[in-house]
């Protein structure tokens, strides 16, 4: 025992592993810079020159001569094209998962960059099908998981925990409305729906209709704000979901930060088994007191918003029961044990043996 290495977090989900290769990672460096050109309302090769490296630029340009196009759009649609192919090809346990989890944050920096400088763009519809690619090989639940630890780190820089916390929501957010999806699916007849299996025969015409059919929910569902969510999933058999128990969220509850703190609600809706919806409603007022209660006291120290470890917290007030209460507007209700009724204060109760309810003893008097 004495000559075993120790098991900690950085030698049990950061060892080392051998990389994917050149092209795979190539493929993923073009595909970001093409989807960066895109964001930035570029749409050919050329128009991206100002935008993004040599080396970047100049793939694009190879891209271009080996697809004989310069749109940059159909030139991302290929590269994604090619990368759904390359992920087949690896192992489907969870070193390779791990692996592509390694490429695409090491690779793709405009993608992790990118939410800072530009929150309010169309991710959904440039992103989408390359997050459903990622969820298909059981990819997506791992990012998922990398970025939340990253945005609940106190060791990360802030950027980085930033960029964590917009895509953490935005892929939550993405799980919660495929869920309000597939309900709807159940209500449509069968001639509407297309099966998860049609799509992986790749049967273009049926892909069509499913794509059709989500972006048609999910226009009327977000209005205007429908090209910034992710569209996770086609079809009312999809088999991924987000895998979340109540010891996981338990945990991310006690890792409440700045960064997280939008995360949580969406995160009861997916929990499993799932939270009723006053339970939900209860931690997510927990959550307000806990961010207000920072907000009133912090006398100017934090930027609005910000908040504190419970250590700081209980350094500056101490809070009581009836602090909840008074915040959630009622007092807690008399429990009525079993059948009994509340207590009669002026009843006698030796004019009533045992054996006897109440009700005989006033007949008999």
């Amino acid at each position: 025992l004495n000559t075993m290495q120790p098991v900690t977090y950085e030698t049990l989900h950061r060892a080392k592993r051998t990389p994917l290769s050149d092209e795979f990672c190539s493929v993923l460096r073009a595909y970001d810079a093409a989807t960066a050109g895109l964001l930035r309302k570029s749409t050919t090769v050329q128009h991206t020159c100002s935008d993004l490296t040599d080396s970047e630029y100049k793939a694009l340009q190879a891209e271009e001569t080996r697809r004989g196009t310069d749109n940059l759009r159909v030139i991302a649609q290929h590269l994604l094209a090619q990368f759904v192919r390359n992920q087949r090809t690896i192992a489907h346990n969870l070193t390779g998962v791990r692996k592509v989890c390694d490429a695409v944050m090491a690779n793709c920096r405009y993608l992790m960059q990118d939410p800072v400088r530009y929150r309010q763009g169309h991710w959904g519809k440039l992103h989408s099908a390359f997050f459903r690619a990622l969820a298909e090989t059981g990819c997506l639940q791992e990012l998922f998981e990398r970025l939340l630890a990253v945005a609940e780190s106190d060791t990360e820089d802030e950027q980085d925990r930033s960029m964590a916390s917009f895509w953490t929501v935005k892929i939550a957010t993405g799980f919660q409305l495929l869920k309000e999806f597939k309900r709807y699916c159940r209500t449509l007849h069968t001639q509407r729906l297309v099966s998860f299996q049609e799509l992986v025969n790749g049967k273009a015409k049926r892909k069509l209709v499913a794509e059709r059919l989500a972006q048609e929910w999910y226009q009327q569902k977000l209005q205007k704000l429908a090209p910034q969510h992710l569209i996770l999933g086609l079809t009312v058999d999809c088999p991924w979901h987000l895998r979340l128990d109540r010891r996981q969220l338990k945990t991310h509850l006690n890792a409440i930060n700045p960064h997280t703190r939008k995360l949580l609600p969406i995160l009861f809706t997916l929990v499993e088994p799932p939270l009723t919806a006053a339970h939900q409603q209860h931690l997510c007022t927990m959550i307000e007191i806990y961010a207000d209660s920072w907000r009133q006291t912090g006398g100017g120290q934090q930027t609005a918003g910000s908040m504190p470890n419970y250590e700081q917290l209980l350094a500056s007030k101490t809070y009581a029961v009836q602090d909840v209460i008074e915040r959630l507007g009622r007092g807690r209700t008399t429990k009525n044990c079993g059948l009994w009724e509340a207590p009669d204060e002026g009843l006698d109760w030796d004019e009533y043996p045992l054996g006897i309810t109440r009700r005989d003893g006033l007949c008999k008097a």
